[in-house]
């Protein structure tokens, strides 16, 4: 090798060797909020219902301190929020009479950790009566 180029590849090997160090190491499990799961699986309710739900109910993540839920109508306009550290939280009166009213209602679930910072929100959930039988139907 020509002597010219021995500070060269030192300086890579250094380079090589600090990106390796601190480019390459993960903390260890346990100190990120996002270990775990990476999506909010909402449990109950989902799609057409028979009656208006007495609550809503999601699996919890182990890193979540607490959970915000939030109702939107048709329009996706924020109707109704609420905290929780539960993995479930009752249903609203004022909304189970807007499904009775025929409306549709969207919510999402966002669990959060430390210090209220969002780990993960769920995707909107759709949520509706289906009308009863012979309604609806023409001849």
């Amino acid at each position: 090798m020509r002597k010219e180029w021995i500070p060269f590849a030192l300086i890579a090997a250094l380079g090589a060797a600090a990106i390796y160090y601190f480019g390459i190491r993960v903390p260890p499990p346990g100190d990120r909020e996002t270990d775990g799961p990476l999506f909010l699986l909402p449990a109950y309710p989902i799609g057409p219902l028979e009656e208006p739900p007495a609550e809503i109910r999601w699996r919890p993540i182990e890193q979540a301190k607490k959970y915000r839920v939030e109702l939107f109508d048709q329009l996706m306009t924020l109707v109704w929020s609420k905290e929780t550290s539960e993995s479930s939280i009752a249903f609203p009166a004022e909304q189970k009479e807007a499904l009775l009213r025929g409306e549709a209602l969207f919510y999402t679930i966002d669990a959060r950790g430390n210090f209220g910072k969002e780990i993960v929100r769920s995707e909107p959930v759709l949520i509706r009566l289906d009308p009863p039988p012979g309604e609806g139907e023409t001849n």
